[in-house]
């Protein structure tokens, strides 16, 4: 879950019922997300690494998310340059 997010539910600004549901579409999305990679090319893949890097520097992308949103496009680009 995002640090905005988090933030947001700390100040009690969202919801519990909210925070619940955003972290099933979370979820969701991330699982769409695996899925979808397979599809990207090289250079978007390139992109979406510096792209990252930007967000979690920002303090926009949890550390959750980074694992998920680094380690799987890193594994394709890995089985792509090894192909």
């Amino acid at each position: 879950m995002s640090l905005v997010i988090s933030s947001l539910a700390s100040k009690g600004i969202i919801p519990e019922q909210y925070l619940f549901a955003i972290k099933i579409s979370n979820l969701v999305a991330s699982i769409y997300f695996i899925h979808a990679v397979s599809y990207w090319g090289t250079m978007y893949l390139l992109g979406w690494f510096f792209g990252l890097m930007f967000l979690r520097d920002a303090g926009l992308v949890g550390s959750v998310d980074f694992v998920i949103y680094f380690v799987v496009p890193f594994l394709y680009f890995v089985k792509r340059l090894f192909r």
